[in-house]
């Protein structure tokens, strides 16, 4: 199979040892990819999100800007990862706002609602 896309990892970014990033995948600026995480091809990472240790990503998934994923969450090819949110477990379930990391980066309701209504209009195109 032919890349469609080159594979981009946005300013910022940083990934830590042993991160598994497959072809066409995209990275936001300022994301944290942990050691030992998978993301499968196709994979759209949005801005500041957080990747926990050897969390796996289904290929074509998408993950909202701000949001947090869990150490060993496993993102199936189902999942919604939602803007601003904390996910974890296998399969991912949502558990809550990323609160923290909202407040650092200044996302107020108003503007984590446009985000959200950004991310579902979008759907990968």
């Amino acid at each position: 199979m032919q890349a469609r896309r080159d594979t981009v990892i946005g300013e910022g970014s940083f990934l830590m040892k042993a991160a598994y990033i497959a072809h066409d995948v995209v990275i936001g600026k300022r994301s944290i990819i942990s050691a030992h995480t998978c993301l499968g091809g196709h994979v759209e990472v949005g801005d500041f999100v957080n990747i926990g240790m050897g969390a796996i990503v289904h290929p074509r998934q998408r993950i909202g800007s701000h949001a947090m994923i869990g150490m060993g969450t496993v993102v199936t090819k189902k999942a919604r990862i939602l803007p601003g949110r904390i996910y974890a477990g296998n399969p991912s379930k949502e558990i809550g706002i990323n609160k923290i990391g909202l407040e650092r980066n200044e996302i107020n309701d108003l503007k984590l609602r446009q985000l959200i209504d950004d991310f579902e209009s979008n759907n990968g195109n």
